[in-house]
């Protein structure tokens, strides 16, 4: 069994050097307390009988799934959600992944070609809304090849973990790129691993301070008399116009998320003095009385949101064309699993705050889109 695994180990280091390259940072224990295998980010786990009873192909795919789960970091991004469907939402995502990079994938593996270039949280969010229980063809405890298993640590060694995990795909990344042998496929999600996500609350202060001007303004005339025909300019100096948050309270946004906008509400607020920001609660309809305005002197801010029905994003729209004037800009924070836009373009800057990773077709068609989660 020792030699099979040892064989497997090298075979995987000689051969892939991307995924070698992450193997080695990985102690290997021997745990028969679980049928086939499993990573928490700092070891690999086997059962001697499953290893024994596979041939060395399958044991190699055993250690590069492995791998792929430290590599994509699912030891650290399950946040709450259910374990054993988590590891069939991640085990389809590698599959796929590791057949497009030309491996040979053992039948007994979950595989589906309907989730192709789809990440875990999207494919953990149909599998739910299918009603997927969990009996997958194959799967053991949720998993069909090995498990991936929560990282061990306290928030800051996860945090540091992270890190760590960044600078070992780049090291594995580069080395296999100078080889020339960088799996197929995978170039895409390597990169988008290793580009800094856009910070949605600097893009956020980016508009407030483009928006921030001290004389008279031609570009968003005052709506006070547009009844007849005279167009006035609108006066805008550091005591802008608001800042309008909308949340997606469709159930979809945990008490994280809303405190994290709290937070960056407070920030904005004291960063420029005499801003406001109007926040609105909307699920297929918007809750008028939920409605928030913060000033400055409005601290701590806390969000409480209301509503649980499903999702549409029109009725902001529609009710911000009844301002008098059109906010500085707007923070849309949400899923993203609607479609419900408006069909032009509004006026005024959009950032689509996304907690969650949505399959490509449910990309908004206008604004800037930011990572929350």
């Amino acid at each position: 069994m020792k030699t099979k695994l040892a064989k497997s180990k090298v075979g995987v280091i000689l051969d892939h050097i991307f995924f070698g390259g992450i193997l080695t940072r990985l102690y290997m224990v021997e745990d028969n307390n679980q049928p086939t295998g499993y990573t928490d980010g700092k070891v690999i786990g086997f059962n001697r009988k499953f290893i024994e009873n596979s041939d060395i192909n399958t044991v190699k795919f055993f250690l590069i799934h492995e791998t792929m789960h430290v590599a994509l970091m699912h030891h650290l991004r399950r946040d709450g959600r259910d374990h054993i469907l988590w590891n069939i939402a991640c085990d389809y995502v590698i599959n796929l992944l590791l057949k497009d990079a030309g491996l040979s994938v053992p039948e007994f593996a979950l595989l589906d070609e309907k989730y192709k270039d789809m990440g875990s949280e999207a494919v953990y969010n149909q599998l739910k809304a299918e009603g997927f229980n969990g009996d997958a063809p194959g799967s053991n405890n949720g998993s069909d090849i090995g498990e991936v298993r929560d990282y061990p640590g306290n928030t800051t060694e996860q945090h540091q973990a992270a890190q760590d995990i960044k600078v070992a795909v780049s090291q594995a990344y580069n080395q296999a790129k100078a080889a020339g042998k960088v799996p197929a496929g995978l170039d895409k999600v390597i990169e988008g691993m290793l580009t800094p996500k856009v910070d949605w609350r600097e893009v956020l202060r980016d508009f407030v301070s483009t928006a921030a001007k001290d004389d008279y303004s031609w570009r968003r005339p005052s709506r006070r008399y547009s009844g007849g025909n005279i167009v006035s300019p609108g006066l805008y100096s550091e005591k802008l116009g608001e800042v309008v948050v909308a949340v997606d309270s469709s159930g979809s946004m945990g008490d994280d998320d809303l405190q994290k906008a709290a937070s960056e509400i407070s920030g904005i607020l004291e960063d420029f003095p005499g801003a406001s920001v109007r926040v609105l609660y909307c699920d297929t309809e918007i809750h008028h009385k939920a409605t928030q305005v913060f000033e400055q002197e409005d601290f701590p801010v806390k969000l409480k949101a209301k509503g649980g029905g499903g999702t549409r994003f029109s009725p902001v729209f529609e009710h911000i064309e009844t301002f008098e004037e059109q906010p500085m800009c707007l923070l849309y924070m949400s899923d993203l699993w609607c479609s419900d836009y408006p069909s032009t373009e509004p006026g005024y800057p959009v950032i689509w705050g996304a907690t969650e990773e949505t399959p490509g077709s449910y990309d908004p068609p206008f604004g800037t889109v930011v990572d929350l989660y």
